[in-house]
């Protein structure tokens, strides 16, 4: 059977390196890196909001694929080598030499990409160091998802910044690239079981779990084709409900997420696999209200989506019974 992989991004990759950054190093916590602008970029300033949702793509996907970023990360001396990091037992991977080459194409033509309005709004506030970084974040994670052919799991703010990249490059390059479908602008009408393992060790420990990797390769299935619609919930319904009949999963599962509908608008509609972007598909008042609101809060990928959830486990067989009823 082959594996289940998928780029995550902002701002879940950030709450996953937090996570990391709290585990290994308690006594300094990534919450004391934050006075560093280097590590606010890197985590996120809403990091806390986001790690349920980092943890659970990191147990459901068999391989995550990440930016790499100057921060701790479990196993680094026994998986990291010669710039490539393989941590096999939790499946997580990225690679310093191939973020290298992007960052100083990027640094080679900033002043292309800030020449998009979009982007430039978007990025003005940022200093100078920053645009490229995230940029250079931005193209690592097109090229990772692009040679992988895997989704790109983020924020609707990075999803904007990745098609308004794409957009350049395919312009100038004239070739179409794979269309990663970022799973976040279909979080419309999904919703899935979340682990949260408290410690590193437990994460691998779920993530082995041949139960949960049934459920998760169930649920990649149901994403990968999806369709908003009744349908498409009463298959998320279904696993969740079968899923929770299995002691081992109950036992790890800690809650079910639940995307609101009405967050992506215009911004939901995604091109059509192996095309290059075409602005056309969507409304120019959406994208400028997007930028402004993106510019305004200085840090673009705080733009997330509203994910709601249900924790305690009385309520999560009462909203599983619920489902049921509505199917």
């Amino acid at each position: 059977m082959s594996s289940t992989k998928a780029v995550l991004g902002m701002p879940f990759s950030g709450s996953l390196y937090a996570f990391f950054e709290n585990e290994l190093y308690p006594e300094r916590g990534a919450g004391a890196l934050l006075k560093n602008p280097y590590y606010i970029s890197v985590f996120g300033a809403t990091y806390k909001s986001f790690t349920d949702v980092a943890l659970t793509m990191a147990v459901v996907y068999d391989e995550v694929l990440i930016v790499p970023a100057d921060n701790a990360v479990p196993g680094h001396v026994a998986y990291l080598d010669d710039g490539k990091y393989n941590n096999i037992d939790l499946g997580i991977k990225y690679d310093w030499k191939d973020y290298q080459l992007i960052q100083k194409e990027v640094e080679e033509r900033l002043p292309k990409y800030i020449e998009d309005p979009f982007i430039a709004k978007a990025l003005r506030k940022l200093p100078q160091w920053e645009k490229a970084k995230t940029l250079s974040d931005t193209k690592y994670e097109i090229s990772v998802s692009d040679r992988e052919r895997c989704p790109i799991v983020c924020s609707r703010g990075r999803k904007v910044l990745i098609e308004h990249v794409r957009k350049i490059d395919s312009q100038e390059s004239g070739a179409a690239t794979y269309n990663s479908q970022d799973f976040v602008g279909n979080y419309i009408d999904i919703y899935g079981l979340m682990f949260t393992p408290p410690k590193i060790e437990k994460m691998a420990e779920v993530k082995d779990d041949k139960n949960v990797r049934a459920y998760a390769r169930d649920f990649v299935r149901v994403m990968e084709n999806f369709s908003a619609g009744q349908k498409t919930k009463d298959e998320f319904s279904l696993l969740m409900r079968q899923a929770m009949l299995n002691e081992s999963i109950a036992a790890k599962a800690s809650g079910i997420y639940e995307a609101s509908a009405n967050v992506f608008g215009a911004l939901g509609v995604l091109p059509v696999v192996g095309t290059p972007f075409s602005v056309g598909g969507f409304a120019a008042s959406a994208l400028s209200k997007t930028a402004a609101s993106i510019e305004s809060r200085n840090r673009w990928y705080e733009l997330a989506p509203e994910i709601r959830r249900v924790t305690e486990r009385e309520e999560m067989l009462r909203k599983l019974a619920k489902m049921e009823a509505e199917t």
